[in-house]
């Protein structure tokens, strides 16, 4: 039986722009609805274009208590979105590593056969699936790749405190705390540095700067404890910094990727690696 050569190219940039995309897809619908809340009342606690539509309760909100509502709702439901886009795109990164490991045995000229692909990449992908947030980056980790402590760390609070939101509806019970008497969540925030003769600050726009001065962006860690039998809620801002920290931590991980295929000889070095 003649002998066939599998060819497997991979695009690295592939898998930062389907995180980026999903990210980008929530921020854009989440900027859409904030942008309409001054136009919801009271009046807007009703299914538009229906025909025929049932009424469960009572309508108890006020035009403010129904706009602030949308917004927390806004919020809740696109931090959410931008967590589990992380989960898929952790999914994508495991599917890499399985076409690796198949490249792998070609190269040690061991014969690839139906059972291997069976195995890893088409079992390998649904035992993957099945796998918890945390168990889903340890198992990468199990592939030689290297992820960032801090990042990774502030992504376990992140998909902790999604986990809360999915099981107990926002309120933090005793399974949540992961710090004494509350649920800490973590995460990475860009901020704009004011550097002068006085030295560096941070400052919040708009600000008025004088000629000489410098104006530099800074990554800083920041956090939030959600206090035990509480409701989990995020302000605009820590909504925009907590995509930022998900963006860094898949760019973070795709070049920890790419190191590891230049090493194992499956990917080529560039000028610019």
């Amino acid at each position: 039986m003649a002998s066939h050569k599998i060819n497997i190219k991979i695009d690295l940039g592939g898998l930062i722009g389907e995180l980026g995309r999903s990210v980008q897809r929530t921020i854009s619908l989440v900027a859409s609805g904030l942008r309409v809340k001054q136009h919801i009342t009271s009046e807007s606690l009703y299914l538009p274009d229906i025909n025929v539509g049932m009424t469960y309760d009572r309508p108890i909100w006020t035009t403010d208590e129904t706009q602030n509502e949308f917004v927390r709702w806004l919020l809740i439901n696109g931090f959410r979105d931008v967590t589990e886009s992380v989960s898929a795109f952790l999914e994508s990164v495991h599917d890499v590593l399985s076409f690796w490991e198949i490249a792998c045995y070609q190269q040690s000229k061991t014969e690839v056969t139906g059972g291997d692909w069976n195995r890893i990449i088409v079992g390998g992908h649904k035992s993957f699936n099945k796998r918890h947030f945390p168990d889903k980056l340890n198992h990468i980790s199990s592939h030689e790749i290297n992820i960032e402590a801090k990042l990774k760390n502030q992504v376990l609070t992140i998909n902790a405190t999604r986990n809360c939101l999915v099981h107990r509806r926002g309120v933090v019970l005793n399974v949540d705390l992961n710090i004494g008497g509350g649920l800490q969540i973590q995460w990475t925030k860009m901020v704009l540095i004011l550097i002068n003769k006085d030295g560096e600050k941070e400052v919040v726009p708009p600000f008025e700067a004088d000629k000489g001065d410098k104006i530099a962006l800074r990554n800083r860690e920041e956090k939030k404890i959600f206090p035990l039998g509480t409701q989990i809620q995020f302000t605009v801002q820590e909504f925009s910094d907590i995509c930022w920290c998900v963006f860094l931590f898949g760019n973070s991980l795709k070049d920890s990727i790419e190191k590891r295929g230049l090493e194992l000889g499956l990917l080529k070095k560039t000028s610019d690696s």
